[in-house]
């Protein structure tokens, strides 16, 4: 969930999976009857994790990491390529003052 907002990011997979595990689906809390899916986005590998602030989302696969514009008319800001990180280990800091992402890098050391 992103702060105090009705947005919500949801991974697909499971058991008895609705959706793939390599989409994100974001989730609009405030709106009215079944339509609340409003946004999807689709990667070649299953995603691992995922962050929100105000302004920005990230998405983690095992070797690649997505930032997205968020949440008017999202597009894709940068995409980086990480060393295996089979656990989606990444942090946003959630201040809009703070440009903070952390993640682990391409090399050791």
């Amino acid at each position: 969930m992103l702060h105090r907002s009705n947005l919500l990011a949801i991974v697909g997979g499971g058991s008895h999976p609705k959706f793939p595990d390599a989409s994100v689906l974001i989730w609009d809390d405030a709106r009215e009857g079944k339509d609340k899916l409003v946004l999807e986005f689709s990667f070649p590998r299953p995603v691992l994790a995922v962050r929100m602030r105000h302004d920005r989302l990230v998405v983690v696969l095992q070797n690649r990491l997505y930032v997205f514009s968020f949440p008017h008319r999202p597009t894709k800001l940068f995409e980086f390529e990480t060393r295996d990180n089979p656990k989606g280990i990444v942090d946003l800091c959630p201040s809009l003052e703070r440009a903070l992402l952390v993640f682990p890098g391409h090399k050791c050391g």
